[in-house]
């Protein structure tokens, strides 16, 4: 396996964990009221929604990440990561919408 190949093994496994948190603490908090349905395809993209979440309140999709650090995105729209280092400091940065 070439290097490329390995990367992207190693990014879909990490992906595939994400994931799997996900079911998992979603399992643990909500109740009987919700339904939860994984991996719903987007046809025209060709890509999928990681979970579709259908409760009281309406229908909620959820895009799981497994990335370091805490993931936002404020009112403007504009999403940041940061990551606190080895010996407590912070770094932020800009980085494209999950959603697009």
């Amino acid at each position: 396996m070439d290097f490329s190949s390995k990367k992207a093994a190693e990014v879909y496994k990490k992906g595939l964990e994400g994931e799997e948190a996900l079911k998992g603490k979603l399992k643990e908090i909500l109740s009987d009221k919700y339904f939860a349905l994984y991996n719903f395809p987007l046809k025209r993209c060709g890509g999928d929604v990681d979970c579709l979440l259908v409760g009281p309140g309406g229908v909620i999709l959820l895009d799981a990440k497994n990335h370091r650090g805490d993931i936002l995105c404020d009112h403007r729209g504009r999403w940041t990561q940061t990551v606190v280092g080895i010996g407590g400091r912070a770094r932020r940065w800009d980085i494209q919408s999950p959603s697009q």
